[in-house]
Order: C-alpha cells, then structure tokens, then sequence
C-alpha cells in the first residue's frame, strides 16, 4: 500500500513536471529521462523490503520469524510462553 501511495505521488510529480516541459526536440529528451528515472525509483522501491517488527518489543525481525511466533521475536514469544504455562501450571509444579 505505502509503495503504491509513493510510487503514484512521484509518478503524478513526474507528469506534472513533464507537462510543463513543452519545448520542441527538447520534449523527447525529458521525457525518456523522466521516464528512466520512474522506472529506477520504481525498481528501487519495489527491491526495497518492507521491515517487520515484533509486535511486543518492537526489534526489526524476519517474515519466517514473524509467522513462526505470531509476530513476536523469539525472546518476547518464548517470555510470553512461559508467563502462560506458569499462570496455568503454577500451582502444580
């Protein structure tokens, strides 16, 4: 969504600054580097990964971890556990 959003501001940008560029020859050399630089940002922004954070502690972790412990970093997932089995288990151990 952010990368759509961004990516259609600096397009509009783009055009805008390209319609007011109307001066003979010089219309086709603006244009193909307006539209070079679109598609760099374009790739650029789409290589970029999008960060994903643990929910609890806010620590940059990876997709595989985000999935693997329901969006939490492994430490906050492995505390949260615990909290858990001690308030269940508690008065058995």
């Amino acid at each position: 969504m952010i990368l759509s959003l961004s990516l259609s501001v600096r397009v509009n940008r783009s055009v805008n600054s390209l319609n007011a560029v109307e001066k003979g020859s010089d219309v086709m050399l603006t244009r193909d580097l307006l539209w070079r630089s679109i598609a760099k940002e374009t790739h650029r922004l789409t290589q970029e990964k999008e960060k994903i954070h643990c929910t609890v502690c806010g620590r940059e972790i990876n997709q595989e971890e985000y999935e693997d412990y329901e969006g939490m970093c492994w430490e906050c997932w492995d505390d949260q556990l615990t909290e858990e089995s001690d308030s269940m288990f508690g008065d058995l151990m």
